[in-house]
């Protein structure tokens, strides 16, 4: 790994990013792109509960309802 991929940007500008972008649809794909990362990282990221994780989801949901 040559980036530390393992560890997630839980900072209050990330989760905001993140919950922005899956609001207004962003795919994972996309959202890893503008992160610099590889959709792999992304999905590691995503595993289990932290606030970047919970971020993007409840982004999602309100996506859902426009």
């Amino acid at each position: 790994m040559g980036r530390d991929a393992a560890k997630i940007p839980n900072t209050e500008k990330n989760i905001k990013f993140v919950y922005e972008l899956a609001a207004h649809g962003a795919t994972n794909k996309k959202i890893a792109e503008l992160f610099g990362i590889g959709l792999t990282t992304l999905n590691k990221w995503l595993r289990g509960e932290s606030k970047f994780a919970n971020a993007l989801r409840e982004g999602r949901n309100v996506s859902c309802l426009r």
